[in-house]
């Protein structure tokens, strides 16, 4: 039973921390849009406690009065930039391969400023399903050759979307993806975000589950991203 909930906390938390869609806009940030509290990939790992090492790195920060910490999570791939940043905006298509996501939309058009409002539903085994809102920014986008790097934050949006009856709607949900081309040549992906689940649930197991969903979120990307590298190029041999 215990590993039952902690697999479906697992999933939960796994949803609900990719909100990455966006305008693709070209123009950056405008000035005074508001940002995430995790807004910056940090500089250095102080205060960071590191959770797992490996290809898959993780580590979290306590934030007062959360029950739950800031995750910031650090990953490789062959596939381009651009390939991930294909499938980060790719917000409509998430339930194809994310777990547990049944339903996700834009809500009206763009503002001004290029960013978009977006609805997501998740539906785990066992506890009430849960839905966000949120509003997103492409900060950075690849250019035209591919070249470049990808940036969006997201923030939870209130008064968009009535909460629904029966599902337990997130208090908050922010973060940012960073994606570049490092020295090595691989992809490099950085997450960093912050999510309460809503609701009751034990802090150990909410803890537990955190941890163990931002490195099933990132492998998501990771795996998406390849599958759809391997595609294009069996639809375009040398």
């Amino acid at each position: 039973m215990l590993d039952r909930r902690l697999r479906t906390h697992v999933a939960l938390a796994a949803a609900c921390l990719i909100c990455s869609a966006a305008s693709q806009a070209e123009e950056p940030l405008v000035p005074g849009a508001p940002t995430a509290t995790s807004s910056a990939i940090p500089e250095s790992e102080e205060g960071w406690q590191i959770l797992e090492k490996g290809p898959v790195r993780i580590r979290a920060k306590a934030r007062p009065g959360a029950q739950l910490p800031e995750m910031w999570v650090t990953a490789t791939t062959s596939a381009s930039v651009a390939t991930v940043q294909e499938v980060l905006l790719d917000f409509t298509r998430f339930p194809q391969f994310m777990p547990y996501i049944v339903e996700a939309r834009f809500v009206g058009e763009a503002d001004k400023d290029g960013s978009r409002h977006v609805y997501a539903r998740i539906n785990p085994p066992v506890v009430t399903p849960r839905d966000y809102v949120a509003r997103g920014w492409s900060d950075r986008l690849v250019n035209p050759d591919g070249s470049g790097e990808f940036r969006t934050h997201w923030v939870a949006a209130e008064g968009i979307l009535p909460p629904q009856r029966g599902i337990v709607r997130l208090p908050k949900n922010e973060g940012v993806w960073h994606v570049f081309k490092g020295p090595d040549g691989a992809t490099v992906i950085h997450y960093r975000g912050f999510v309460d689940p809503g609701g009751w649930i034990p802090g150990w197991l909410a803890d537990l589950g955190n941890r163990s969903a931002v490195s099933d979120e990132i492998k998501a990307v990771v795996s998406e991203s390849g599958r759809r590298a391997r595609d294009a190029g069996a639809s375009n041999p040398r």
